[in-house]
């Protein structure tokens, strides 16, 4: 699937279009370097209700790391500067991602981890002569705008069944099943009345040390 066509075909427009960024009252040229759009920078998406922002990334041959510093610093000026509306930074502020296009394998577990300034998601992609960019059908969840359907989700039998295996099957943990009363730990006459008793506490310590 084309990139392009699935940020288009859920409301997302470019905000490297000028006439949708200058309606928008939304100063896009703080974004350049020496009046140019940095390589990496494909796109920048902005939602229907202008509440969300993706910033499109194909790092070529950059340190990921770096690039994604780099780039959380541009976003910081541009929730300060990008616009005499305040109203629409407020909006977006807490809504920005970095989509990094990974078509060589680059994924970054810590930097995606990271959500300072802006959410990171490493997107794997396929990446043709003429630099359009493919995702493949399995992979499109990865965006967040894709709600997934519960007809197009198959759990993974084998986990199922090692979840299954984790789960207590001692008939002494059947209290487990049942609403336990949230009680305040209180102590009296040297002893504590708790939510779970000695007994109980002992049981499921048991099961986890199994």
């Amino acid at each position: 699937m084309l990139l392009k066509d699935i940020f288009r075909n859920h409301g997302y427009r470019s905000l490297l279009d000028n006439k949708i960024a200058d309606n928008l009252n939304l100063f896009i040229e703080i974004f350049q370097e020496d009046e140019a759009f940095p390589q990496e920078l494909k796109e920048i998406y902005i939602s229907q209700k202008n509440d969300e922002v993706f910033f499109v990334l194909d790092p070529m041959n950059l340190d990921i790391s770096q690039m994604s510093d780099f780039w959380n610093r541009k976003i910081s000026s541009f929730l300060i500067f990008g616009s005499n509306d305040k109203d629409i930074l407020n909006k977006i502020k807490y809504n920005i991602t970095q989509i990094i296009l990974d078509y060589t394998k680059i994924e970054d577990k810590n930097l995606e981890s990271s959500l300072t300034i802006s959410r990171k998601i490493f997107v794997p992609c396929l990446k043709d002569k003429d630099n359009n960019y493919y995702i493949e059908e399995k992979d499109v969840f990865l965006l967040p705008f894709i709600l997934v359907e519960p007809g197009d989700y198959h759990p993974d039998e084998s986990m199922v069944k090692k979840l299954k295996e984790c789960l207590p099957t001692d008939s002494t943990l059947d209290f487990l099943d049942f609403k336990i009363k949230k009680v305040k730990k209180i102590k009296t006459d040297n002893s504590i009345k708790k939510s779970l008793d000695e007994n109980q506490f002992k049981m499921i310590r048991g099961w986890l040390e199994k």
